[in-house]
């Protein structure tokens, strides 16, 4: 049985038990997570025929106390494990970094490393970067993504980023939207540049698709927003600590942050009671952040 020094310090690392993983699991994942840097930078790592052997050293350098101060300061965690590698290897254009997560095997635990552009870039601090991705490291294992890009944009500095950074919930999202873009800039130049004019009233219709996507991504980030701010409000009400309730939401599931938001004062504290003697997770939760009666 795992003790509650145990926990807290995995806890502290970044390993937080995901819904519905049980000790004998959680302990597989934490064993293979103290492992993989080890594993990472040997040779028989698959990621060096991937990445260059100086992959691992930025261009310039890192501030890791800024980075890690602010994941522990936000979500109390410090996941100095993970493995980075700074190397541009099919990275689009407009993205610094991303935190990849995967198994090696099917039955195996799930495993994570960051990729993050080799240079510097002029729009976005490296360490901002770091520390965006980092917040996903923690809930690796959860596979709750409605609130993930929320809880990874509010490690920005800025205001705007933080509301308006997770318009996006996937890479490919972003992707798909500058492809169709693209085609409809491209669709107008070729109409224009072969004097096809009579067909241009009929591409202005397609310039309906982004701005309809644009519509219901706002609309959508909206109410996300709305959401998980009512949820933290009603966490900061019982457990009157702002920092606490930061570090208790970012270990909540989708489906608990929408009932927190939705429910008074008592129904959230018998939720937390009825659930910290049956789930591993909530068992951290309830050490770490709560006092109970």
């Amino acid at each position: 049985m795992i003790t509650d020094e145990q926990l807290l310090q995995y806890n502290n690392e970044g390993l937080i038990p995901s819904p519905g993983e049980n000790e004998h699991e959680f302990l597989k994942r934490v064993a293979q997570a103290h492992t993989i840097k080890e594993r990472f930078y040997s040779k028989a790592s698959p990621l060096k025929s991937i990445f260059k052997a100086d992959s691992q050293i930025p261009l310039a350098p890192v501030n890791y106390n800024k980075i890690f101060s602010t994941t522990k300061a936000l979500y109390d965690i410090e996941p100095k494990w993970v493995p980075i590698f700074f190397d541009n290897y099919k990275l689009a254009s407009w993205h610094g970094g991303s935190a990849w997560i995967f198994q090696e095997h099917i039955d195996s635990p799930k495993e994570a490393f960051l990729q993050v552009r080799k240079e510097p870039s002029f729009f976005y601090e490296r360490e901002e970067i770091i520390a965006h991705e980092m917040a996903h490291i923690g809930r690796m294992a959860f596979d709750e993504p409605l609130f993930e890009e929320i809880l990874a944009y509010r490690t920005s500095e800025k205001k705007w980023r933080r509301w308006f950074g997770p318009i996006a919930q996937t890479s490919w999202g972003s992707t798909f939207f500058i492809g169709i873009l693209f085609i409809i800039i491209a669709l107008d130049f070729a109409l224009l540049s072969t004097g096809m004019h009579q067909f241009l009233e009929l591409a202005a219709w397609l310039k309906l698709i982004p701005i309809a996507m644009i519509i219901y991504s706002l609309t959508r980030l909206f109410w996300l927003h709305r959401t998980f701010n009512r949820c933290l409000c009603h966490l900061q009400a019982i457990l009157k600590d702002t920092s606490v309730a930061n570090a208790v939401i970012y270990r909540l599931t989708d489906s608990e942050i929408r009932y927190f938001a939705k429910s008074q004062k008592e129904a959230i504290e018998k939720f937390m009671n009825d659930n910290s003697n049956l789930y591993l997770r909530w068992r951290l939760i309830s050490l770490a952040y709560r006092k109970l009666p």
